[in-house]
C-alpha cells in the first residue's frame, strides 16, 4: 500500500526562512502539495509552490510567489462565492487548528496563447502550527478532480494516487535538511531514514534499514516505546525541544540534544500506521548556551565578590544604565533613568570633573587608542554629600563610519586603597622632610670643610673624599625630593607656578650644567627655534633633566646623547635620544608606573627608586601634555613629551 503525504505541519521550529530556503523549494516543487501559505490574514501571501500546481492553474512560478492567495484563484475562479468560501475556509483552519475543505470548483486554466482549459479542483488547507499553538502557515493542496466529477470513483483512485505518493515521500525524506525517519506499524520498523538520521543516530544504515526500531536502539526503548505508542493511540504529535537522549553511536555511549518530533501519518483512508520522525542535532547549541550561561554566572559571582559596578551608554542617543551598584557610587537616590548632566557630570569631584571630561572628548574625537577608558576620579554623593574615589574602566566603540555608539565598562570603590596611599604618602613626606634638614646641614658643612682645604691647601686625599662625599649626599638629596614631590603631588599639594619662558634658553642651560659634570657622553641640542611655553618652568626643566639623566645613566660610554626640539600652532615637543641598551615592548608600557624598575643584570649595578618618570609624566599631564617612549633592545630609546603651545 502506497504511503500518505508527509504533513509539513510537523517543522513547527521554523520561520519563512525555513519555505524560503532554495533546498526547500527544490523539494517542495517536486512534491504533490500545492503551496506554502504564510497566515498573516487577510492576505494569505504564497512562500512555496509546486510544480503540480502551476501545471493545473498554467500559472507561472513568480506570478504566484510572494502573492496574496485569493488574488491568483480569482485569475481562473469566475464565482466569487467560491473565493469567499476559500477564505473562510483558511481562517477557519487558523482559528481551529483543524484540516478544512472547500467545495469542488470549476478553475479556467490561465492560458497566453488560446482559451484556456476548463478543469474542477478540490481544495484543503492544513495549519502549521508551533509548540505554543499558534498558526503561523497554512499548507494547501489542490486536487484535479476533472475526470472524478463523470466517474467518483476514478476520482477517488486519482487523489489517492496523489496523495499517498511513496515516491515523493522517499524525495522528501532524502533530501530534507534535518534528520526524517519513518516508522512503520506498532512495534515500528524502519521503512525510510535519511543520511541525516543515519548519522545522528551513530549506526550503519544497513544495520537501521527495514529493522525494527527497538532491536536497532535498544538504548531509547524503555523510555521512547510509550511515547510513540501513544502518538499511535491518540494520534496527537509529541514535541521535544533540547531533549538529552541516550545513544550507542559508533560504539560509544554518548549524550545527544536534540531537538525532534513524532508525527502520525494518516491517509483518505484513515489509516494510520506510520509515524514521521524529524529531529535536528543542537548539541553545540545546547552546550554553547550552557558555556554562556556557565560565563553569566561567573562574571555575576565576580562582579558580585569585586563590588564592581558596571555601566552602558548609548552615545547616540545619551541614554545611560547603571546598575545598583554604579548608582551607589555616585549617591543616587531616584529610581528613574540616569541622566549624564545630571548624575554623572555633576556628580564628579569638582577637582576631576575638567581632567574626566577631557579624557572622554578625548576618546570620542578618537584620539586614545583603541577606545580604552581607564580613569581614577572622585564622586560627591547626591544623598549626603560624601566623597569616594573611584576606579572606571570601560572601551568606546565605533560603528563603520567611525561614529562612536556605544561605551561600556565599570566602576570599582577605591576609596580605602586611596587612604592608605594617603597614609603612606603622609608618612614618607614625613621621613623625607626630617631626613631633608640634617642632609641640607651635612653639605653646608662639608662646602665649609672644602673652602677650608683649599684655603689652608689640604693634602689631596682628604679633598677627594670630601668631593665624593659632597656628591654622595647631592644624590640623596635628590631622591629624598622625589619622595617629597610624590607626597605632595597625590595629596594634591602641588601647586603649578606658570610663566611664560623660552624653551630654547631652557634647553641650552640645563645642557651647560650636564656638560659641567658629565665627561663620560657627549651632548648635542639640535637646531631648535625659540618656542614660548606657559607652564611651570622649575617643574619641566626637572622633567628634561630626569629624561637626560637617564639617558646618560643607561648608555654606555662615549655615546651621544642628542637633545632636540619642535614646534607647531598646537603643540611644543622635545626629544631626548640615546644610544643605550633600549626597552623591550613589554616593559615600555610598564615605565611610567610608579616604583616600576626593569629588573635585567644590566641595570643591577645602576641606583634609582622608579619615581623619576612617574614624577615627570604627572607634571606633563597637569600641563595637559602627554609623554611616551619609543625604544626597540639593544638600539637605544627616544623619550618625548609634548605641551600646548603658548595661543
Amino acid at each position: 500500500m502506497a504511503l500518505p503525504l508527509i504533513p509539513i505541519n510537523v517543522l513547527t521550529e521554523h520561520s519563512d526562512e525555513l519555505y524560503l530556503n532554495p533546498q526547500f523549494q527544490k523539494f517542495f516543487e517536486q512534491s504533490a502539495n500545492s503551496l506554502v501559505i504564510k497566515a498573516d490574514a487577510p492576505h494569505f501571501t504564497v512562500l512555496a509552490v509546486s510544480d503540480q500546481f502551476l501545471r493545473l492553474t498554467g500559472l507561472k512560478r513568480g506570478e504566484v510567489l510572494g502573492k496574496d492567495l485569493f488574488t491568483i484563484l480569482t485569475l481562473g475562479i469566475n464565482d466569487p462565492e467560491i473565493c469567499v468560501a476559500a477564505r473562510a475556509a483558511a481562517a477557519q483552519s487558523m482559528l481551529k487548528r483543524t484540516r478544512v475543505e472547500w467545495p469542488d470548483f470549476s478553475y479556467i486554466q490561465v492560458d497566453y496563447t488560446e482559451a484556456g482549459k476548463l478543469q474542477y479542483c478540490r481544495n484543503y488547507f492544513e495549519p502549521i502550527y508551533g509548540n505554543d499553538g499558534i498558526v503561523t502557515h497554512l499548507l494547501n493542496t489542490t486536487v484535479d478532480v476533472t475526470e472524478a466529477v463523470s466517474n467518483a470513483i476514478e476520482a477517488k483512485a486519482a487523489i489517492q494516487k496523489l496523495v499517498d505518493s511513496e515516491a515523493g515521500i522517499r524525495r522528501m525524506v532524502n533530501e530534507a535538511p534535518v534528520g526524517m525517519c519513518i516508522l512503520k506499524n506498532d512495534p515500528p520498523f524502519v521503512e525510510e531514514i535519511n543520511d541525516y538520521f543515519v548519522r545522528l543516530i551513530g549506526k550503519p544504515y544497513d544495520l537501521l534499514f527495514k529493522k525494527s526500531y527497538w532491536e536497532v536502539n535498544p538504548e531509547l526503548e524503555e523510555m521512547y516505546k510509550p511515547i510513540i505508542s501513544s502518538v499511535f493511540e491518540t494520534g496527537e504529535t509529541y514535541h521535544a525541544r533540547g531533549r538529552a537522549v541516550p545513544l550507542v553511536r559508533n560504539g560509544k555511549e554518548e549524550v545527544v540534544y536534540i531537538d525532534f518530533v513524532f508525527h502520525l501519518m494518516a491517509g483518505y483512508d484513515g489509516i494510520r500506521n506510520a509515524i514521521l520522525i524529524i529531529a535536528n542535532d543542537v548539541t553545540e547549541q545546547y552546550q554553547g548556551h550552557r558555556n554562556l550561561e556557565n560565563a553569566y554566572e561567573q562574571l555575576r559571582l565576580s562582579k558580585q565578590a569585586a563590588q564592581l559596578g558596571t555601566f552602558d551608554m548609548d552615545m547616540a542617543t545619551n541614554e545611560m544604565l547603571w546598575d545598583e551598584r554604579t548608582r551607589l557610587l555616585f549617591g543616587i537616590t531616584h529610581d528613574g533613568p540616569v541622566d549624564y548632566l545630571r548624575d554623572f557630570v555633576h556628580g564628579l569631584h569638582d577637582e576631576d570633573r575638567g581632567r574626566v571630561l577631557r579624557i572622554i572628548s578625548d576618546l570620542i574625537h578618537n584620539r586614545i587608542e583603541d577606545g580604552r577608558y581607564d580613569v581614577e576620579y572622585r564622586t560627591i554623593s547626591q544623598q549626603d554629600g560624601s566623597v569616594r574615589w573611584v576606579r572606571a574602566i570601560g572601551k568606546l566603540y565605533f560603528d563603520d563610519h567611525g561614529k562612536p555608539f556605544r561605551f561600556i565598562g565599570s566602576v570599582l570603590d577605591i576609596t580605602d586603597q586611596k587612604l592608605d596611599e594617603q597614609r603612606k604618602n603622609d608618612f614618607i613626606g614625613m621621613v623625607s622632610h626630617e631626613l631633608k634638614t640634617p642632609l641640607t646641614s651635612m653639605l653646608a658643612y662639608q662646602q665649609l670643610l672644602q673652602k677650608k682645604l683649599l684655603k689652608d691647601g689640604g693634602d689631596e686625599f682628604a679633598r677627594v673624599a670630601l668631593a665624593k662625599s659632597n656628591q654622595q649626599i647631592r644624590k640623596m638629596t635628590t631622591m629624598i625630593n622625589g619622595f617629597l614631590n610624590i607626597s605632595h603631588l597625590e595629596s594634591g599639594k602641588i601647586q603649578l607656578k606658570k610663566e611664560t619662558f623660552d624653551l630654547r634658553v631652557l634647553l641650552e642651560e640645563l645642557m651647560e650644567d650636564f656638560r659641567m659634570i658629565t665627561s663620560t657622553h657627549e651632548l648635542i641640542l639640535k637646531a631648535c627655534d625659540h618656542p614660548m611655553l606657559y607652564a611651570d618652568r622649575e617643574k619641566i626643566s626637572s622633567v628634561i633633566s630626569n629624561l637626560i639623566s637617564n639617558a646618560i645613566k643607561y648608555s654606555p660610554q662615549g655615546k651621544v646623547i642628542l637633545v632636540s626640539c619642535n614646534a607647531d600652532q598646537e603643540h611644543v615637543e622635545v626629544q631626548i635620544k640615546d644610544e643605550g641598551m633600549g626597552i623591550k615592548t613589554e616593559d615600555q608600557a610598564k615605565l611610567f608606573q610608579r616604583f616600576y624598575r626593569i629588573a635585567t643584570s644590566h641595570r643591577e649595578n645602576i641606583s634609582g627608586f622608579g619615581i623619576g618618570l612617574y614624577l615627570s609624566k604627572e607634571i606633563v599631564e597637569r600641563h595637559e601634555g602627554k609623554i611616551w617612549v619609543e625604544s626597540e633592545a639593544a638600539k637605544g630609546s627616544t623619550f618625548s613629551f609634548s605641551l600646548p603651545a603658548q595661543k
